[in-house]
Parts: C-alpha cells; structure tokens; sequence
C-alpha cells in the first residue's frame, strides 16, 4: 500500500499503528524491515520517523506479509482457517518537541476522582507540562488539574494528576456512566498545545471480599455467556462497535451481565461498546488452546516464557482505562500437570498474575479458568489455593461442576467446595449440546463461513428413515438441553460459595448447539430471552423440592422456597405468586 505525508509536516515524528493482525506479521516500510514476525493480539505502535519522506509526489510504501512461524500466539481465534489484517492500520503524525504515548486512567470511589498518568515523548519532554480535564457525557467540566513531568527509577518521563470529582455517578452493569478525560502537552505552561489525547473510563471498582465479589462495594454474581468470536458474515471480529452493542444487548435481553471468551480477548470495538451498554469482561491471554500450543504450557520453553510476559504488558496498558474490563485470566483448563511443574506453575500462577496486578491495579486476577488437579465424577473441581507447588496468586477461583457425569445433587449443597476460600466461579457452566437448527443452513448460503455438521445431521436422518420427524427431534433434544440448563444455572445460584458461572455457551455454533441464541445470535423459538432470563437474572425464585420430580397421588408434599437477590434495591413486603400447570390448564393457583 502506498500513502503521502503532507509537506506542512516538518519537525515532527511518524508513528505507524497496526489495529491488529492474524496470526504473525512482518512489515517492510519502503523496503526496509520495520519489524517481524511477530505475533500479538494488542495493536502495534512503532516510531518510522527515519523511514518515511514527505512532500508532494513523494510516495511511501508499506508491505506487510502474515504468515505462521509455530511460535505464535493460539486461542479461539484460531479455530476458523483465517488470517488478516483485522483493525485499521494508519500513520500518526506527532510533534518532536513533546507528545502524549499513553494515558492511565486509576478511578476512585471513596474519595470520588481519578487519578492520572501521561506517558510523554519528545525531545523537550522534561520542560513540559500536562493539563488534564475531566467531562461528563454532556460535555460539562467536571475537574481539571496540570501536572509536570517527572522521570521515574524505570526510565518512563510522564505526568502525574489527581482529579476530584465531585457529585459523580459509578460505573455498574445497570448504569454504565462513562465520563473523559482530555490531556493537553505543551512545552511551557500557557504556551501553544503540542498534542493532545483523549480517553473514556467510568468509576468502577470491583475486589474480592471472602468467597463474594463485590462491584462499587455490593454483592454481584457474574452471570457470564461465554463469546467464542463465531462471525459467519466476516470470520474475523468486525472492526464495528455498533455491531457489538447489537449482540451485547441481546446477551444481557437473556441476563447475563458479563462474559469471557475461550482463551481469547476482546477487541477495542468490543471493550468500547461493554463500556456503553453496561457488560463485565474477563480478558482471558490466548497463550495456548489447540494442540502443540496447548501442551507447552506444561514445561514452557523460555522464549514462550518472554512472549507470554510481553504480550500480558502490552495488552494490559491497551485494555486497562476500560471500566467494563473486571477480571484477567491468564490460563484455562490446566490439568494436574500444572502444579507439577515448577515452571508452568511460576508462570501462570506467579509471575503472570503478579504482572498484571501491577499493570492494572483495578481489576481482579485469576490464573486459571477451570483448573484441576483431579477427575471427580461428582461435585466440583475446586483446587486449593495452597497446593502442593506453592501459593496461587488469584484473586478467584474456578473449575467445572462434573455434574453432567451423575446429575447429582439436583438441588442439595456441591461436593467439593469445603476448601473453597476465594469467590468460586463455576467454568463452562451448563455444557449441554442440542440438535442444530435446519433450517439455519438457509441462512449460510452466500457467506464464507459454512454450517459444518447439519447437512451431515440432514443426511443421517433420511439415511435413517427420520427425515418425517427431524424438527420434531430437534425441538424435543433443545427443550431437554434448556430444562437441563436451568437447573445447573439454579444449583449454582444456590451454592453460597458460589459467585458465578461462565455460562457455556451465550450463542450456538452450527456444529455445537450449546448455547442460549443461535449462531446468528437471535432467540431460540424454545427458549425466548424473556425465558431465559426468569433463572438467570439479579433476581431468582429457587424452588427446593428435595430432589424429587414424581409425587403419588394425594400427597400434600413440602417444597421450599428461597430468593437468590443481587439487585441494586432490597425486597421489601414481597408476594408470592403461585401457579399449578397440567400443561397449559391452570389446576390451583395462590398467592
């Protein structure tokens, strides 16, 4: 690709930025090697100022070449055969005298105000100073502060700020209310702005508090859809922040108030639109989920040490101003191997969770989704926070309910959680598959991505005389999957170490029925989101029937009764209402 910089542009730095590309990129900037390969989901910022020409006529090119090296990073990504460029890429012009490289936004609640560091560039950066201010999202000031610069024991020259702000509103999945903080560089103060830099945030804050998180200081539990990154119309993630907004309301229509990805991130368009709508994300690092890459983890090779360390630093200062951002991850799924080895042990629940606590203090950290020592065919899969190689470094804690192996209890206390002393989140929670839709396939003609599996379903069935009655299979399989989902979802809202699940998963794929919406992320017709929801919001009626599903005639049986409440208000003077069904005929009702 070929560009132009104007001739205004004089005295000044070219800085070339890469949004984001799959799986490793190299880049040759008019014929010299800029960098590569190199293999990272965070954008890239590079300073090209030695390489580019200015003036009319005078062209620039740019060559880059994606390709896999084996030592790339690996996670849901990478299950579709793709690879791009997946963001913008661009040439910011900056002043050589002093510019803005990054902005870290630490808010507060008590007391409410933000605290602020400017990263500066520039040969005239000691003599600068840096002029924040915060607005709300009418654009009325709410505070302002200069700050000047400093030269920290790392090296970094950057500017420092606290701003009070008074009369604010937090940041909280019902009411998301974002504010921005501007900062303007210039060389002397009241003097002309060099540069100049914006970002959102909210204030938020979010900690563990014994086995319950707490968000702004109150109970939450996280109701989590797990988002695989399946776009049949793209394959790679839309660079589209209102196609997101789209598909995170539909997600919390169903209840769910936050997410996680399969070994994956989210993308700035993502993270963006979670902060408007009101939606918490956990980053989980994508460092390792097929295969070879998979298997690495158990005795990581240095350089695989060096690219994990690096990728968790430069995504956590990309991500961290976000406010919906409230947990990392820097595993998934690892086996007893884990706490055998003393290297991946050190990695991933040491020295990676230690990293991110310094890069962003206002977020949870967890070293594992779905950790395990051990095969049990009942209860839960907890690990010990003290284990036979050390101290995990993890504010939570998380692994699988292996009750799809017993379906034991229904209702009753989970195996497993005796030892539980951190907030437990229940990993990949309800993984139960149903038949694909059909008539989906419809739907994928015309797009790159196909509906793998219901052609081959469509053909068994008239290979076995069941093509008459394969919607009537269909629906009956997706109702099971539903009932069966409700009551994981309701055994883990009674569990009172219990503070939340990764609900697997909030969308299908044509392969994998396992989710609430289907692959294109509208309602499934057995299970509106209405529906969904009524077992999968704040509020939940929790019936105790002591495991029983069949009573005899004439029984006057006793069922329990419990309320599972995370809402913002207390109940005060509740009713109950109750109906007694014979399918859709109403035999007794009270209240």
């Amino acid at each position: 690709t070929k560009f132009f910089i104007p001739c205004s542009w004089e005295r000044g730095r070219a800085v070339l930025h890469i949004g984001g590309a799959l799986p490793s990129i190299e880049a040759w900037l008019n014929g010299v090697p800029v960098f590569g390969p190199y293999s990272t989901r965070a954008p890239l910022r590079l300073d090209v100022t030695d390489l580019v020409t200015s003036g009319a006529g005078r062209a620039n090119s740019i060559v880059v070449r994606l390709r896999r090296t084996g030592r790339e990073l690996d996670g849901v990504l990478d299950w579709l055969g793709w690879s791009g460029l997946y963001r913008p890429v661009w040439i910011e012009l900056v002043s050589d005298e002093v510019a803005i490289e990054d902005i870290h936004v630490m808010p507060s609640l008590r007391p409410a105000g933000v605290k602020v560091e400017a990263t500066v560039t520039g040969r005239a950066r000691s003599e600068a100073v840096v002029e924040f201010a915060v607005f709300d999202s009418k654009g009325r000031l709410v505070g302002s502060q200069a700050g000047r610069i400093r030269v920290g024991n790392d090296g970094r020259v950057a500017a420092e700020g606290w701003i009070r702000m008074a009369n604010s509103e937090p940041w909280t999945p019902e009411t998301p209310c974002l504010y921005e903080l501007r900062a303007a560089v210039r060389v002397h103060r009241g003097g002309k702005a060099t540069d100049s830099a914006a970002v959102r945030f909210g204030l938020r804050e979010i900690r563990a508090d014994g086995t319950r998180i707490l968000l702004n200081g109150r109970p939450v539990f996280l109701r989590g859809g797990c988002d695989d990154h399946f776009y049949p119309h793209t394959v790679c993630p839309p660079a589209d922040r209102a196609f997101f907004r789209d598909r995170i309301r539909r997600a919390k229509a169903c209840g769910f108030n936050c997410t996680k990805s399969c070994v994956d991130v989210f993308t700035e368009e993502f993270l963006a639109a979670a902060d408007e709508e009101g939606y918490l994300v956990c980053q989980e690092m994508p460092f390792g989920l097929h295969g070879e890459a998979r298997e690495r983890r158990y005795d990581p090779p240095p350089w695989f040490v060096e690219q994990c360390r690096m990728e968790l630093a430069r995504w956590i200062t990309f991500d961290r101003n976000h406010p919906c951002v409230g947990i990392y991850s820097m595993a998934s799924e690892l086996d007893d191997r884990w706490v055998t080895n003393a290297s991946c042990f050190n990695l991933f629940s040491r020295d990676l969770p230690l990293m991110a606590r310094q890069f962003n203090p206002g977020a949870l950290v967890m070293d594992c989704t779905g950790a395990s020592c051990n095969n049990p065919t009942t209860g839960a899969n907890a690990v010990a926070v003290n284990t036979s190689a050390g101290r995990r470094n993890t504010d939570l804690d998380g692994s699988w309910l292996a009750w799809a192996q017993t379906y034991k209890p229904l209702n009753g206390r989970i195996p497993g959680l005796s030892g539980v002393r951190k907030p437990f989140i229940f990993h990949e929670h309800a993984w139960i598959t149903a038949l694909s839709d059909p008539g989906l396939v419809g739907r994928y003609r015309g797009l790159p991505v196909k509906p793998l599996g219901i052609p081959e379903m469509v053909r068994a069935a008239r290979g076995n005389c069941q093509a008459r009655i394969l919607r009537q299979m269909v629906r009956a399989s997706r109702l099971l999957k539903y009932a069966l989902a409700k009551d994981a979802v309701e055994l883990a809202r009674r569990e009172p170490k219990a503070a939340g699940y990764h609900y697997w998963l909030a969308h299908d794929f044509p392969f994998c029925a396992e989710g609430v919406l289907d692959d294109f992320w509208l309602d499934a017709p057995e299970m509106p989101a209405e529906t969904f929801r009524l077992f999968n919001s704040e509020t939940v009626l929790l019936l105790d029937d002591r495991d029983r599903r069949d009573f005899e005639a004439c029984e006057r049986p006793r069922i329990g009764l419990s309320i599972s409440h995370f809402g913002r208000d207390r109940i005060r003077n509740p009713k109950l209402m109750w109906l007694l069904l014979d399918d859709e005929r109403i035999v007794q009702k009270g209240e």
